[in-house]
């Protein structure tokens, strides 16, 4: 069985129907050649915006009630990363997305000194 298989359903993205791109307005994403406005607007999806986002992670993922840092959300991910069932592919995906989120955080961290430091009186 390929690894491409839509019956094994831990092999990754679930492959899609392309449209033409002349149909499709906006970006499309490589994985499934849908807008991305499409894709973040889908109605059937069960997190819709940050809020139920923040409620859903916080069910299973993060500490209740803390904000929804960089840091945490890179934690959230590297823990959905090890959940049982998910592809290599799709783990390395995740675990991507979590280095470049505690990437950014830390450059954010960085900045901020720096502008202070470069404030502060000589």
């Amino acid at each position: 069985m390929s690894s491409r298989s839509s019956s094994h359903a831990t092999s990754g993205p679930p492959t899609v129907p392309r449209m033409p791109s002349s149909t499709q307005p906006g970006r499309n994403t490589r994985s499934s050649g849908f807008a991305l406005e499409d894709i973040v607007d889908d109605p059937d999806a069960e997190v819709k915006d940050a809020e139920t986002a923040k409620y859903y992670l916080d069910q299973f993922y993060t500490i209740q009630g803390e904000p929804a840092t960089p840091e945490h959300i890179s934690h959230a991910l590297f823990c959905i990363s090890q959940a049982k069932g998910v592809s290599n592919t799709l783990r390395s995906a995740i675990r991507a997305t979590a280095y470049l989120v505690r990437e950014l955080a830390t450059s954010a961290i960085a900045d901020s000194v720096t502008k202070e430091s470069q404030s502060l009186p000589r």
